[in-house]
């Protein structure tokens, strides 16, 4: 049980390896040692307690001292003999494909532990005149076979705490690197699935300048200014998977000043964003595809003047963000919506970033159609902690 208590102290070292945390591991070592020694001791102090009052029921009872201090002796004497059988246990695992003669070699180490230590704590309790030696030989063996009967299970006490240890700690690596597959996967996927946007978006934008180079060439070259702008920028946080919602909506009205060049006085844009969801972060350029969605499908199928406006606010431990158009709408039964490549990669980033924390889904009102996006509300400050733990997410 003793022995359990120091296994324990080991493996939260050897979680603390696991993380690279070195040199906390420096300073642990030495309380590892300290908590082995006082686990040792209190099995000494144990014993010696047991061994006081079962003497104390016959005609010589035990002084403290005498029932004390060669148990606390021969608990110090196996902790140092338990360091050969940890390392008996390392070299000859109890597992396929060579467990009979690993078992083999523990049974024979099980007998020279529990003689030598018996043996040695014997010599070392008549040298300082607490034993007197067996008068004959037949004691002498009764004397051993106590022995073994004593050191026998506290060696496979040991091997068995030191195993599970060890497979314990395997258990943690492999997690570990469980972990770290999946977060490298995810991420992978995630900044290739963002990567698709950028040629979709340029590609439109580009026919949207074709569009214009003739029929307004003053309004096609501030459109290419308007667009170098926002490659710059997108460009620049290019590798981040999350940015501040504030630097987004940067984006996304970059984004709407190109439109507004296309459809001039035919576009309204509103954005109405609670303060307090400004610092929230949000996936990284996942405003412009749905932006685009509504000012393709909504605002240029509808004469006349159409609005687009984006809304963000907080619901609890949610934020919900609403991008919402005045255009010809759809109705779900006749005309189904058909996600293209901008609203595919938007749903399979959110699935990839937050699992079944979010959820997309498109409203039909009247006049009108709504894309509603509800992400956990977390701020910047917060967002490193939850790109370590993208995988978690996934799962």
């Amino acid at each position: 049980m003793f022995a359990l208590f120091f296994e324990v102290m080991r493996i939260n070292i050897w979680r603390i390896v696991t993380t690279g945390l070195v040199r906390r591991i420096r300073a642990t070592r030495w309380q590892s040692v300290f908590w082995a020694l006082c686990a040792w001791t209190v099995y000494g102090l144990a014993s010696g307690v047991i061994s006081h009052f079962m003497a104390s029921t016959y005609s010589k009872p035990l002084t403290w001292t005498r029932a004390v201090i060669p148990e606390c002796a021969y608990a110090y004497i196996a902790a140092l003999f338990s360091l050969a059988a940890t390392r008996l246990a390392d070299r000859f695992r109890m597992e396929p494909p060579k467990w009979f003669r690993n078992v083999s070699v523990h049974a024979l180490a099980t007998v020279v532990f529990a003689l030598t230590t018996y043996l040695i704590w014997q010599g070392s309790m008549y040298l300082i005149g607490m034993h007197d030696l067996p008068p004959n030989l037949t004691a002498e063996l009764r004397a051993l076979v106590w022995g073994l009967s004593d050191g026998g299970p506290l060696y496979w006490v040991i091997i068995f705490v030191h195993n599970a240890g060890y497979y314990y700690k395997r258990y943690e690596i492999s997690a570990a690197k469980a972990a770290d597959l999946n977060a490298q996967l995810a991420q992978a996927q995630l900044q290739s699935l963002k990567m698709q946007l950028h040629p979709h978006f340029l590609f439109n934008a580009l026919h949207s300048i074709s569009e214009l180079i003739h029929a307004d060439p003053g309004a096609a070259e501030r459109m290419v200014i308007g667009l170098s702008q926002l490659l710059r920028s997108s460009l620049a946080n290019s590798s981040t998977l999350e940015v501040p919602l504030e630097r987004e909506l940067e984006m996304t009205r970059l984004y709407l000043n190109i439109e507004k060049m296309r459809f001039d006085e035919r576009l309204l844009v509103n954005i109405q964003v609670a303060k307090e969801t400004e610092s929230a972060l949000v996936p990284n350029f996942i405003l412009q595809p749905l932006v685009e969605n509504s000012i393709k499908h909504g605002i240029s199928h509808r004469p006349g003047i159409g609005s687009v406006s984006v809304e963000a606010v907080r619901n609890g431990g949610s934020l919900v963000i609403t991008i919402r158009d005045n255009g010809a709408g759809f109705d779900t039964e006749k005309r189904p919506i058909v996600e293209g490549v901008g609203l595919t990669t938007t749903r399979a980033r959110l699935q990839n970033l937050y699992g079944a924390a979010q959820s997309f889904h498109f409203v039909r009102r009247p006049g009108g159609t709504e894309a509603v996006i509800r992400l956990p509300f977390r701020n910047a400050d917060r967002g490193a902690e939850h790109n370590e733990h993208v995988a978690s997410a996934n799962s």
